[in-house]
């Protein structure tokens, strides 16, 4: 089997290393988030440090997890998409998308929404560039909002899996904000810079930074509307259905034989939020997405049926490397600062784990799902 190679498993709670990275983390990161707005804003937070340190005792997880369940809002936001330099001498290099979230409360975790694409700052309307996010924004959208963005997803979750530290106060779209720091308590995790807006609990802007302090991506509102109408979505050939566990899901299917429910053996902080059975009207197919999540993170592993072997004429195939032998078996792996992403197929199933980047633990989990898959 190709696969990619063993990950060393994290402790939940690594006491004298943890304690230590707490520590200093704070102050990296504030420093960090502070330079990142000031390169990318200017002045939106220009003379942050020398306000007052007091935080309103509401904000918290609790109160940034309830905050879209009863408030509509309409936030004009900047979505900025980093890429790391590919070596040393490289150079990093970010585009900013402008884009509006409509979000509508409807008293539960999951509130109605829209993300619609505005522009690309510094391009033209019409540009070729705008175009593409245009296009990337039409496929996409959702999902950015979704798995892209900072979210307090299970509260329960993220009370046992995360800390939350306030800094100082800040100004964000005109509004007084608290600066705060989310802590995993793993260490192959995001950490999270968060000014949460003192009257909503809204998050007015989010920056996320891997173990070494890379800022990853950002996302900032720069307006700020307490009123909402999602419109409907547009009418087409898919239907989506949710569900509340595997089993009811999977028994959507006629065939379920060759799909697999994990194993969270080396994820046990992650469980299970939400399962859901897609369906193309115009071919039938059907796809099954699995959502976990530790109550901030998530990841995805999507099943979909699939006759044709996709890696069907890749050389791994027919023979592997310096042993002339037959290889079948073979995980594609995508990974880099933000996205980690593995594919492979047994039994006429198609199978793909997404999640974010700094996750290494995906790895594993994806060749647990693939064995599972070849002797089930």
């Amino acid at each position: 089997m190709t696969s990619p190679m063993s990950q060393p498993r994290t402790k939940s709670r690594a006491p004298s290393l943890w304690r230590a990275v707490v520590r200093s983390v704070g102050a990296v990161a504030a420093l960090l988030a502070g330079n990142a707005i000031a390169q990318s804003t200017g002045a939106s937070s220009v003379g942050a440090a020398k306000q007052s340190t007091f935080t309103p005792a509401h904000l918290s997880l609790q109160s940034i997890w309830q905050a879209p369940q009863t408030q509509d809002y309409t936030a004009v936001q900047l979505r900025r998409f980093y890429t790391l330099p590919a070596g040393p001498g490289g150079s990093a290099s970010v585009t900013t998308v402008r884009e509006q979230l409509v979000s509508e409360a409807n008293g539960s975790p999951s509130p109605a929404f829209d993300l619609s694409f505005l522009g690309v700052e510094g391009e033209l309307p019409g540009s070729l560039l705008s175009l593409q996010w245009d296009n990337t924004y039409q496929k996409h959208a959702r999902r950015f909002h979704e798995s892209g963005s900072f979210r307090i997803r299970d509260l329960a979750h993220a009370q046992a899996n995360y800390t939350l530290h306030s800094f100082v106060n800040v100004v964000r779209a005109g509004r007084s904000a608290t600066r705060m720091v989310v802590y995993p308590g793993h260490l192959d995790k995001s950490i999270w810079v968060v000014d949460v807006d003192q009257q909503t609990s809204l998050p007015l802007y989010t920056a996320e930074f891997d173990r070494q302090f890379r800022i990853l991506s950002e996302v900032e509102v720069v307006s700020l509307t307490l009123a909402a109408q999602v419109p409907p979505p547009p009418p087409g050939p898919v239907t989506l259905r949710e569900y509340a566990t595997y089993a009811d899901a999977a028994q959507q299917f006629e065939d379920e034989l060759g799909l697999v429910e994990p194993d969270l053996a080396n994820l046990p902080e992650y469980h299970l939020r939400k399962a859901i059975v897609r369906e193309d009207l115009l071919n039938q197919r059907k796809t099954l997405q699995l959502t976990y999540t530790d109550g901030v993170d998530e990841f995805q592993l999507v099943q979909e049926m699939a006759p044709t072997n996709p890696f069907a004429g890749l050389p791994s195939q027919n023979s592997a490397a310096g042993s002339g032998g037959a290889n079948p078996h073979t995980i594609a792996r995508y990974s880099d600062h933000s996205m980690r992403v593995l594919l492979f197929w047994a039994d006429d199933v198609s199978f793909q784990v997404a999640g974010r980047g700094s996750l290494a633990r995906l790895d594993e989990f994806a060749r647990s799902v693939y064995g599972k898959a070849l002797t089930q």
